[in-house]
């Protein structure tokens, strides 16, 4: 019984922690990331929200590419709480 305790939460870990992305990408461009920002949801994200101020960021510069992901490891975490604490990862690229 204790193995198929551990073998069905290893599956679900597994199954809940799959990454996923969201690109905005306006140019094709290449440039470093002026801002590369990880913010912390709890409760599944719900009634929350993290605003990035991309004027401010890129000042005189055009925004070339935003991502919003979660990462393998974001998912892991989200995984392991139930989705109490998920975690996501903002990029901006400026040229």
């Amino acid at each position: 019984m204790k193995d198929i305790k551990i073998i069905f939460t290893i599956i679900m870990v597994l199954t809940v922690s799959a990454c996923q992305k969201v690109v905005f990408k306006f140019t094709d461009e290449t440039a470093e990331p002026v801002l590369e920002t990880r913010s912390h949801f709890f409760a599944g994200g719900v009634f929350q929200e993290k605003e990035v101020n991309v004027s401010e960021l890129c000042k005189n510069k055009k925004l070339i590419r935003l991502e919003d992901y979660s990462s393998f490891l974001d998912g892991v975490f989200s995984g392991i709480t139930s989705g109490l604490y998920f975690p996501r990862t903002v990029k901006v690229y400026c040229r």
